[in-house]
């Protein structure tokens, strides 16, 4: 199993505020594994809520791009959504842009 959808937001603020929404869609859905990484983690947790293998990430770049050549597979990920793009740009343009080049 794979991740099959990677939603990158800008800040902690926002990826919790995503989070909380996926999470109240998913008590009708139950089968659907959902995780948020951002530097609010410890790595050990980090590593911990990747190795689940989460049908749903939500993940500031910095952490993803920090995982995504040694322990997260998103080789069946066929979904990327950037919530605040233009943030995303302005503060962490090189990292984001090494993370769709590599996916």
């Amino acid at each position: 199993m794979s991740i099959q959808a990677i939603i990158l937001t800008p800040t902690n603020e926002n990826a919790f505020k995503i989070f909380q929404i996926f999470k109240q869609i998913s008590i009708y859905m139950k089968e659907i594994q959902i995780e948020i990484l951002t530097n609010d983690f410890s790595i050990e947790s980090l590593k911990n809520k990747i190795s689940k293998l989460p049908h749903v990430v939500i993940a500031t770049p910095c952490i993803v791009a920090k995982f995504i050549n040694n322990i997260m597979k998103c080789d069946k990920t066929s979904i990327i959504c950037f919530d605040h793009v233009d943030e995303l740009f302005n503060n962490e343009f090189l990292l984001l842009f090494n993370f769709v080049k590599f996916c």
